[in-house]
């Protein structure tokens, strides 16, 4: 039977887990929303260089470097949205990465487990004789 500070001890690695993975969803989920707000502001920022290139096809005057500048706010937030695509990649692939290593470390100590439990099945040389 377990002791009360080997359950303890499970316990306290069990939520250090827990907390760690409940970090990292809301790291990832934070990270969803903002590409969400970014593709909300580019679509304002279309819109934006839309209302402007009407009035220069009505012939009207318009701000010199108006259109270029939203053009370039939109590059901007493009540009961030990749940025955030790229650290979730990053991280999906590290986790992955963690987990293979750990099926491989579950499987080396599976079978040094077997061979554990087969050495002790197999009688002892010395003692046969």
């Amino acid at each position: 039977m377990a002791s009360w500070n080997e359950i303890k001890a499970k316990i306290c690695k069990t939520t250090d887990k827990v907390v760690a993975k409940t970090s990292e969803v809301a790291d990832t989920a934070a990270k969803h929303v903002r590409m969400k707000t970014i593709d909300g502001k580019v679509a304002e920022k279309y819109e934006e260089l839309g209302r402007v290139y009407y009035v220069v096809l009505k012939g009207e005057e318009v701000e010199e470097g108006k259109a270029q500048a939203i053009v370039a706010e939109i590059e901007a937030l493009v540009a961030e949205k990749k940025a955030i695509k790229a650290e979730l990649e990053a991280e999906k692939q590290r986790r992955e990465e963690a987990k293979k290593a750990k099926e491989a470390a579950d499987a080396a100590a599976d079978a040094a487990t077997a061979e554990e439990a087969e050495a002790a099945e197999a009688p002892d040389e010395e003692t046969a004789e």
